[in-house]
């Protein structure tokens, strides 16, 4: 499963009732995202992602040499 980042928004995020600007919208983004990123596990396999890019170009190139 992957994790969404977007996702752990509303639990990260207190329920502001007024936002002042932008910028503190954009800060308070900014937090939460940083936040979460702390928050994520690796994917099992994920140091066999480089050999599953390879493949898959490799896959694509005969395709589109095909075509």
């Amino acid at each position: 499963m992957i994790e969404s980042c977007f996702s752990r928004a509303g639990d990260l995020c207190p329920a502001v009732k007024r936002w002042r600007d932008g910028n503190m919208a954009q800060r308070w983004a900014a937090t939460v995202l940083l936040e979460a990123e702390r928050r994520f596990r690796r994917i099992q396999g994920y140091g066999q992602l480089p050999l599953l890019i390879d493949a898959l170009s490799h896959s694509l190139d005969k395709q589109e040499a095909a075509a």
